[in-house]
């Protein structure tokens, strides 16, 4: 619940309509995945490290996989959380 907690809250305090205008004001519209890309990587990086500062001394591999789950989870809170 951690993780899920964490992305939770860091996916739905971020500004993502400001973090697609700066991208697209630096490289324009044409390319929607890189502006997507602008908006996830910043998320998952903030939830990894507040995560792996919890756990590093906790949980094996958090230093590892941390990033991953991190953005696992951004999946599951952005398409398919009901909560």
């Amino acid at each position: 619940m951690d993780v899920y907690e964490t992305v939770k809250r860091i996916h739905n305090s971020a500004d993502q309509n400001k973090m697609a205008g700066d991208t697209i004001k630096e490289f324009g519209a044409d390319n929607k995945f890189l502006i997507f890309k602008r908006i996830v990587d910043p998320l998952v990086e903030q939830s990894y490290q507040e995560i792996k500062a919890r756990w590093i001394d906790k949980l094996a591999a958090v230093d590892i996989y941390g990033r991953s789950h991190a953005l696992t989870m951004l999946i599951y809170v952005r398409w398919d959380d009901k909560l």
